[in-house]
C-alpha cells in the first residue's frame, strides 16, 4: 500500500481568542480528491492554508510525504495552490502570466510547457490575449493551467467553482478530475455540493472548526438513513402515475405547485428506476434538492445557516 500524501494530527488554529480549527485529524492518500464542505467560517480555507504552510498551526501537525510542512518546505516544489478569487496580472497575456510562475518553479523549456498546459485547459488559441479580456471561467481555467506547470503531486483549491455558470462549472470539474488522472492528490473546498458529490472520492464536513463527517459521498448518504428528493415537474402528476403503487420504497410523498417531495427507504436502485419511469412517461423534471444538500442542512439547521 502506498503511503498517505497528507497526514494531519490534532490540527488547531486560533486567531487571538477565536479558534478557527479544532483538533482535526485527517489522512489523505495518493490520487484522492477530497472535498471540504461547510458554511463560511467553518475552517475550510484555514485548513487549506495550513496544509500549504501559509499559516502556522497553534497546535498539531501537518505532514506531506512524511515531512512536517513547518520544518521542511521541499514539498512545495510539487505543490500547486489555487486561492479563492486569485488575482491575475490582467495586463499580461496568458503566455506571459504562465512564464512568471514558470520561472518561479524553474520550469525548463517554458514555451513548450506553456503550450502544453494551455492546450490541456482549452486556452491555447487565447494564449496571446490579455487576461483582462477573459471571462471568469477562462480565468479559472488559466489558474488550473498554472497549477499544471510544475507537474504537482498535491493540488489545493479554494472555491474554484465560485461565480461560474453551469457550463463553466462542468468544465472546471472535468479539469480537476484530470489532475487526479495525472497522478495528483487534490484537496478542494466548495459550496457546490452537487458537483462535489460526483467529483470527490471523499467528503469532509467542517462545522465550527471541527471535522464532523468524513467519508465517501454514498457512504454519507447511507449513514443519513432515508433518502430525500425534491423535483420540480413540468406537468402535474395524474392518477395513472400512481407513484406509491409503483415504488413501495416511497415512505412519504407530497406534491404542491408541481414540486414533488419524496422520502424514500431505499435498499438500492430506487433512483435509477424512478428517473427512468419519469423519462419513459414524458414527465419532464428538474432535480431541485440533492442528498448532500439534505445531509448538509441537517448539520447546520440548528444554527440557521
Amino acid at each position: 500500500m502506498r503511503p498517505n500524501v497528507v497526514e494531519i494530527r490534532g490540527l488547531t488554529k486560533a486567531y487571538g481568542g477565536k479558534v478557527a480549527l479544532k483538533e482535526v485529524d485527517l489522512s489523505i492518500g495518493p490520487q484522492e480528491i477530497v472535498g471540504l464542505i461547510g458554511p463560511n467560517g467553518a475552517g475550510k480555507t484555514t485548513l487549506i492554508k495550513l496544509v500549504c504552510s501559509l499559516l502556522r498551526p497553534t497546535r498539531g501537525t501537518v505532514s506531506v510525504h512524511g515531512k512536517d510542512v513547518t520544518v521542511d518546505a521541499s514539498y512545495k516544489t510539487k505543490l500547486a495552490y489555487m486561492a479563492e478569487n486569485a488575482g491575475y496580472y490582467e495586463t499580461m497575456s496568458a503566455f506571459e502570466y504562465l512564464n512568471v510562475f514558470g520561472r518561479y518553479h524553474s520550469v525548463p523549456d517554458m514555451r513548450r510547457k506553456s503550450i502544453e498546459c494551455l492546450s490541456e485547459v482549452g486556452l491555447l488559441e487565447h494564449g496571446d490575449e490579455r487576461i483582462a479580456t477573459f471571462s471568469k471561467g477562462m480565468k479559472q481555467r488559466l489558474g488550473i493551467a498554472r497549477c499544471l506547470l510544475n507537474d504537482p503531486e498535491l493540488v489545493l483549491m479554494d472555491e474554484p467553482l465560485t461565480a461560474l455558470d453551469p457550463r463553466g462549472k462542468a468544465d472546471v470539474v472535468g479539469l480537476i478530475a484530470a489532475l487526479r488522472d495525472r497522478g495528483a492528490t487534490v484537496i478542494i473546498s466548495s459550496h457546490e455540493l452537487r458537483y462535489m458529490d460526483d467529483l470527490c472520492d471523499r467528503l469532509c464536513i467542517l462545522k465550527d472548526g471541527r471535522l464532523v463527517e468524513d467519508g465517501a459521498p454514498q457512504a454519507l448518504v447511507r449513514k443519513a438513513g432515508f433518502l430525500h428528493y425534491e423535483l420540480l415537474l413540468r406537468r402535474p402528476l395524474t392518477r395513472e402515475d400512481d407513484l406509491r403503487a409503483r415504488f413501495p420504497e416511497i415512505v412519504e410523498l407530497s406534491c404542491a405547485n408541481n414540486l414533488l417531495r419524496l422520502k424514500v427507504n431505499d435498499a438500492g436502485g430506487f433512483e435509477k428506476r424512478f428517473l427512468r419511469f419519469l423519462l419513459d412517461n414524458d414527465i419532464e423534471f428538474t432535480l431541485q434538492s440533492h442528498q448532500l444538500d439534505r445531509i448538509y442542512s441537517e448539520h447546520f439547521k440548528e444554527a440557521g445557516r
